[in-house]
């Protein structure tokens, strides 16, 4: 972080300004949406031989636009919190 940013920080809050801060933005606009994940999901354990392009039609027939790409990125992410 350059000087003057410091600077500023100590102007704007004292000390406690100094802290350092998280990066992590508030939100993430690519993420999928938890109901379409959710039906992802509950799609996965209902039908378990179903692949990504599979389950990425279902929501779209049920009229729930999933994000590209939602359906592998979902169950994998399911996948691995299950197995911990």
């Amino acid at each position: 972080m350059e000087a003057m940013a410091w600077v500023r920080r100590f102007r704007a809050g004292g000390l406690s300004a100094w802290v350092d801060r998280s990066r992590r933005p508030d939100t993430c606009p690519h993420q999928t949406d938890e109901v379409v994940e959710a039906l992802v999901c509950e799609l996965r354990r209902a039908h378990p031989r179903w692949g990504p392009a599979r389950l990425a039609y279902e929501p779209e027939r049920r009229e729930v636009v999933p994000v590209l790409g939602c359906a592998s990125c979902t169950t994998a992410k399911s996948s691995s919190l299950t197995e911990q």
